[in-house]
């Protein structure tokens, strides 16, 4: 016995040393890029609807075709975790297809490799990885300029800069003897979600703004300095410093603020529900919810099924970026139990189209043995839900007679996916007083759906900014770039195409009543709802 643990004790010892050396030849980001762009190409080709009507996805197919090779040619300039996933995301952002996304690169601090001995599989990967998620990796040099009529001008400073600064209102030339447009459209917009104007004027921020962790510009100049024609006329150069942003969050400076305000971020509601100056204000920041969150929401949705016609009912989605259509419905019908379409469109017969593949096929057998190997009397209802539709669809897929050919669905065939029906509701009758509904531009998937589906009644308002967008692929699946787990991306791929859905791609929805303010300053808004908005 003591042999044979001392050869398992050598035995280990050997390999760990090795893989310990082994460490520094792992894959570069440059050449793991080049994987993952290559498996993405191939999983989307096999799996996204966009194929099954190429007259219509024009634009899709060609980026498709062609996006790759702008990204090896873009690919010598990846040094860092940061640039390559700034390179992922230009390959990705290129299909303007905003539910495909996939996981950032993480720089390896310590790796370690360990065989498992006696085994035929493959070696146990261990990666301390480091996320460089604090704000303290932020940088900033002290202004920021906005686009204003195609030019770049200088909207706020800070107070407490040690160099001096340009004055608001000069506008920007050039930094290091580069044009202001060919950085911008060049150097930074390739690396943004630039679907919509208001993206357009936050990636302003990176001339003057760095945060590789959480908006990763592919190699991100620092630029030393830039020339600006000042409101006289006159040209003027000066030099920049950049100095780190987090003790401005430690103070709650007025630039502190402005950096919030530039990308329009702030601090999300907490899910809940209050009178405020009286109206009954509802807080819902996501349709996704942890187990420790679904009693509470329940309570909530409780309550609403309670109010009275006389009441004024504020639904607040700032910070709403979709989640489960199961509790978006819950909350449709606790206030418009009429509502049990989810179809997204007019249409007495809606329908949604996959385009079958292994991939697909395998995704959702997986899915189904995850659901039949739960407990099944802790499964929630929502799981319940889902599982039906998994159960459902993989019939469907199994039975489907040729890869690559397209997969109708119906109501008839799935009706969770057209349907729902909230067991559990106890209003009966719609709700007949005031809705006010408040969306943040990051208003996305289900919460779209959600203004969609509530915007048809008469005594709904909408108010607040302009929401983001989506496409008519819907319903994703998770798949990973290669089997090693450790080593591999997570990647986010949307599988169903709702033929009928009334809403155009990428087409944000506009309010009835638009908030020109700073959206995350709840007591401004709840102002403006009772003297604009119930007023007019």
């Amino acid at each position: 016995m003591k042999n044979s643990i001392s050869r398992f004790a050598l035995f280990l010892a050997i390999n760990l040393t090795f893989s310990l050396t082994g460490c520094s030849s792992t894959p570069s980001f440059q050449d793991q890029v080049k994987k993952d762009v290559s498996e993405i190409k191939r999983q989307i080709k096999a799996t996204h609807p966009a194929f099954l009507a190429p007259n219509e996805n024009k634009e899709f197919i060609s980026w498709w075709e062609t996006g790759d090779q702008l990204v090896e040619e873009k690919r010598p300039l990846v040094q860092t975790q940061h640039d390559a996933t700034a390179l992922l995301n230009f390959y990705i952002l290129g299909y303007n297809e905003p539910h495909m996304t996939a996981n950032r690169y993480i720089k390896c601090k310590f790796c370690l490799n360990i065989p498992v001995p006696f085994t035929q599989t493959d070696l146990l990967n261990i990666n301390i990885g480091d996320a460089e998620k604090e704000l303290s990796y932020a940088k900033w040099s002290g202004f920021f300029v906005d686009l204003v009529n195609n030019e770049f001008v200088v909207a706020h400073t800070s107070q407490n800069w040690p160099i001096d600064l340009p004055p608001i209102g000069s506008k920007l030339h050039s930094c290091n003897k580069q044009s202001v447009k060919d950085i911008y459209y060049k150097q930074i917009l390739p690396y943004v979600d630039h679907r919509r104007e208001a993206h357009m004027r936050q990636a302003t921020a990176f001339f003057t703004f760095s945060y590789p962790s959480q908006y990763p510009i592919l190699a991100q100049q620092l630029h030393t300095s830039c020339n600006f024609q000042l409101i006289n006329g006159s040209l003027r150069n000066y030099a920049l410093t950049w100095q780190g942003i987090e003790k401005h969050k430690k103070r709650k400076d007025n630039d502190w603020r402005n950096v919030g305000e530039k990308f329009n971020s702030g601090r999300k509601p907490k899910l809940g529900i209050e009178k405020k100056a009286g109206l009954t204000w509802v807080s819902v920041p996501s349709f996704s919810f942890k187990n420790s969150k679904v009693e509470s929401y329940n309570r909530i949705l409780s309550k609403v099924q309670k109010l009275e016609d006389n009441n004024k009912l504020v639904i607040d989605l700032r910070g709403n970026r979709g989640g489960s259509v199961f509790y978006m419905a819950q909350l449709i019908q606790s206030v418009y139990p009429s509502i049990d379409a989810l179809s997204y469109s007019d249409t007495p017969e809606p329908e949604a189209t996959l385009k079958v593949s292994k991939q697909l096929i395998e995704f959702y057998l997986q899915h189904l043995k995850l659901f039949e190997k739960a407990e099944q009397n802790s499964i929630s209802p929502k799981l319940k839900f889902e599982k039906n539709t998994v159960l459902k669809l993989s019939k469907l897929l199994q039975n489907h007679e040729k890869l690559d050919e397209p997969l109708t669905i119906t109501k008839q065939k799935i009706p969770e996916l057209f349907n729902f029906k909230y067991k559990n509701n106890t209003r009966q009758k719609d709700f007949r007083g005031q809705v006010i509904l408040v969306t943040a531009d990051d208003c996305f998937s289900a919460c779209l759906t959600f203004i969609d589906l509530l915007s048809k009644k008469e005594n709904v308002i909408h108010a607040g900014k302009i929401t983001d967008a989506d496409t008519k692929h819907l319903n994703n699946i998770t798949i990973r770039t290669s089997n090693n787990k450790f080593r591999s991306l997570k990647f986010v791929l949307p599988i169903m195409h709702f033929t009928n859905r009334a809403r155009e791609d990428n087409a944000p929805i506009i309010p009835d009543y638009q908030y020109s303010g700073f959206i995350w300053d709840t007591d401004k808004v709840k102002n403006w709802i009772l003297k604009t908005v119930l007023n007019n």
